[in-house]
């Protein structure tokens, strides 16, 4: 929770949830993103994890990370 209000003010999310809810579309979240200015990943993964979002939706927001972390493979052991 702490690392979540963090990265997204508590008070915003709050009033951002309540005011959308249930009807979270691509553009209210990035719209949302950049008014915290957070990657819209970053509210998706939010919304996804406090279950407002499910996760099979508006899996577009998403960026894919695994070119950046490598294969388990290459990291010496």
């Amino acid at each position: 929770r702490m690392a979540g209000d963090w990265l997204i003010n508590r008070d915003d999310y709050s009033s951002f949830v309540r005011e959308t809810a249930p009807y979270f579309s691509r553009q209210k979240i990035t719209r949302f993103a950049e008014n915290q200015r957070r990657h819209p990943g970053i509210i998706l993964g939010r919304l996804q994890n406090d279950e407002n979002v499910p996760y099979t939706h508006l899996r577009q927001l998403l960026e894919k990370v695994r070119d950046y972390l490598g294969r388990w493979n290459d990291v010496p052991n």
